[in-house]
């Protein structure tokens, strides 16, 4: 049957695929160049189960930036994960990281790390300088690299949601990385221990699928009618109202994952089963919480 998930920070409507065969022939996996469709739908996936409310310690939104592009992406991932390590002897204890372009074609880093206390503005500057340390000789300026307070526990789904939101047409995601780079590597990862959900499972029968991909629909206008930039309002009440506009083989079966709250997720899914639709709670335990396991780079 057609399937609802909600999760903390998002809902799911989709048509489950039908379960492989176990004789079935694994195809060998290919190197990483770029941003997939299924990297971004996965990256939103795990975002969206993140249950903000839960996040203990003190936030920072950090952007870590460089002058010259690295010369292959093993470089740049090992500074990367040479900074991390810095961050977990200073204290740090989870982060998340997305990996962008600049336009120019070099990279920057995207991150969402939380230490348990406050940081001093020592800390801070020390923080920028650990990747200056790292990074020198592809020039890094001390005074472009960012690391903000994430002030509310909405605040880091925020920050997050404006990079994940981009597809992989956007120019900070598309191609396969910088010229000379056979691959990119991995774009995003998290490590440390986070408050995941795997939400609530609903299966719906087919009229009500339908049903709930047009309350879906619904929702996205209403909300993006409360865009105060009058242009970023027009731009995603246009992108909403088209969400369903596809032609093609099993078009009217597309699933979406949008970033609908819980509390509304759940009066969607209430709706349908007011209205006759047949729904079932097929959530495996409604009380299991899922948390990442030790600290670690993945």
């Amino acid at each position: 049957m057609p399937t609802v998930r909600a999760y903390p920070l998002g809902l799911s409507v989709y048509v489950p695929s039908p379960p492989a065969r176990p004789d079935a022939a694994r195809g060998k996996r290919q190197a990483i160049t770029g941003w997939s469709p299924g990297a971004a739908s996965r990256h939103r996936a795990w975002l969206q189960s993140v249950d903000p409310a839960e996040l203990d310690g003190h936030g920072y939104a950090v952007t870590l930036t460089l002058r010259d592009t690295p010369p292959d992406a093993v470089t740049w991932h090992a500074m990367r994960k040479a900074w991390w390590e810095r961050m977990k002897r200073t204290g740090a204890v989870r982060w998340h990281w997305v990996v962008e372009w600049q336009r120019r074609g070099a990279p920057h880093l995207h991150a969402a790390v939380y230490w348990p206390e406050e940081l001093t503005p020592a800390q801070v500057l020390r923080v920028k300088a650990a990747w200056q340390q790292i990074a020198q000789e592809f020039g890094v300026d001390l005074g472009a690299q960012k690391v903000e307070p994430i002030t509310d526990a909405q605040g880091w789904a925020k920050y997050c949601a404006k990079h994940s939101a981009r597809s992989g047409a956007h120019y900070q995601r598309e191609g396969k990385g910088p010229e000379g780079w056979a691959s990119t590597g991995r774009l995003w990862g998290h490590g440390g221990p986070w408050p995941v959900s795997e939400g609530r499972t609903f299966a719906v029968d087919v009229q009500g699928f339908h049903q709930m991909r047009r309350l879906v629909r619904s929702w996205r206008i209403a909300d993006a009618h409360q865009e105060k930039d009058p242009a970023k309002r027009r731009a995603r009440v246009v992108a909403a109202r088209r969400m369903w506009q596809r032609s093609g083989p099993g078009a009217s079966c597309w699933g979406a994952r949008e970033w609908v709250p819980a509390h509304v997720a759940a009066r969607m899914v209430a709706w349908l089963a007011d209205q006759g639709y047949e729904v079932h709670d097929v959530t495996p335990d409604a009380t299991a919480e899922a948390t990442a396991g030790p600290l670690r780079d993945s």
